[in-house]
């Protein structure tokens, strides 16, 4: 267990990044989304005008931290873009020896991780005029609707496509680890040690999608999941976020 003093290091060193502040600013925006919808349940069972009142501010709140969101959001499609162009040159280029084992050689693994490039190539683009509208920045277009459900639907995708090649990257460590460990006995517990931990971090993954996807689901069709529980399941995934995003001590 780290000491206070090291928790403290680690903390401010995660919010130096820009994930960090931003998966900071998530938690705080999904837990007020899940007490504002709590409080204006609660205000109307009681008929206490207060809480409503409460219920709104709470609300606004979440809205503010959304909306800082979609600043630290800014320029993520030149990054995706640029892991694209990577992943593919990796997967044309001429293979050497040993290449088999490796994920960016893997059809299946390179057409899934394209695509979830792709997606949130698209939901960022989208994303930013969506802010640009909300801060007044720009007048709320006639297509506004479109892409507001753009942006939720490609959020839906990059879940889905991101459950898809975690697995297949699950599969190709799994086997990768069967073949090297077969050439190399005596380093098996090293190998066995390291795809644990590759394995660990798709599951992580995994996880974060799968609790993000009723949220998804939320945002496009209104109503078919309470705002409690996208307000709690997008609590729980911004945990697992953090639990990616932080740093090793």
């Amino acid at each position: 267990m780290n000491s206070p003093i090291k928790t403290v290091e680690l903390v401010i060193k995660f919010l130096a990044t820009t994930p960090g502040r931003d998966k900071t600013c998530r938690i705080f925006q999904y837990f007020l989304k899940f007490l504002k919808a709590y409080l204006l349940n609660l205000s109307t069972k009681r008929n206490d005008p207060a809480l409503k009142e409460l219920s709104n501010k709470v609300g606004l709140v979440s809205v503010n931290m959304s909306t800082t969101r979609k600043v630290l959001r800014f320029g993520r499609p030149i990054g995706l873009t640029y892991n694209l162009f990577k992943l593919l040159a990796a997967f044309t280029k001429k293979p050497e020896e040993g290449d088999n084992l490796l994920k960016e050689k893997d059809a299946g693994y390179v057409t899934f991780k394209t695509a979830e490039l792709i997606s949130s190539f698209v939901y960022f683009l989208t994303d930013h005029l969506l802010w640009a509208v909300r801060v007044g920045a720009m007048a709320k277009p006639s297509y506004y609707s479109k892409v507001d459900y753009t942006c939720d639907m490609t959020w839906l995708l990059e879940c889905i496509f991101g459950i898809t090649h975690n697995l297949i990257n699950i599969s190709i460590t799994k086997n990768a680890l069967k073949v090297k460990a077969e050439k190399d006995p005596s380093n098996k517990d090293k190998l066995t040690k390291e795809c644990a931990t590759q394995v660990l971090a798709c599951n992580v993954d995994i996880a974060r999608n799968i609790v993000d996807i009723p949220v998804c689901i939320g945002f496009l069709k209104p109503g078919s999941v309470s705002e409690e529980a996208m307000g709690l399941l997008g609590t729980v995934s911004s945990i697992i976020g953090i639990y990616q995003n932080w740093p090793s001590s």
